[in-house]
């Protein structure tokens, strides 16, 4: 009996300290991940973004929103945006920065990444005649 008193307030313990956390915690990030065409700019289209984030409501402008080369695909560079936020805001900061990125990148006129490919390799011979 004693055993599962002493589990129980330790259990109750953890959740108390689990619900301070959260509830102390100041700002939630949203990481996304957007590709972007060769033939684009990555320094144009990071500058691009760091101008209409600070345009969507509740970002938090310290800290900045980052934005930069994550890695390299055959598509394009995979550009990750972060713009920080209240835990509250979360959703709405997500999906307007979403929504932004899409509007930004068409009105710039990107063009969509599409995989590229450089095959080599000896010549092909000529077709025979059978």
């Amino acid at each position: 009996m004693a055993l599962w008193l002493v589990a129980r307030w330790l259990i109750a313990f953890a959740l108390r300290l689990l619900g301070r956390a959260l509830a102390q915690q100041q700002f939630d990030t949203t990481l996304a991940r957007y590709m972007i065409n060769n033939a684009v700019d990555h320094h144009t289209a990071i500058t691009l973004l760091k101008q209409r984030l600070a345009r969507i409501p509740n970002v938090l402008q310290t800290p900045a929103p980052d934005v930069d080369v994550l890695q390299f695909t055959a598509a394009g560079p995979l550009l990750c945006v972060r713009p920080y936020c209240r835990n509250e805001a979360y959703w709405q900061v997500y999906f307007d920065t979403n929504r932004m990125i899409r509007e930004a990148f068409g009105e710039a006129g990107f063009p969509a990444p599409a995989p590229a490919y450089t095959v080599s390799g000896p010549p092909a011979p000529p077709p025979s005649d059978a």
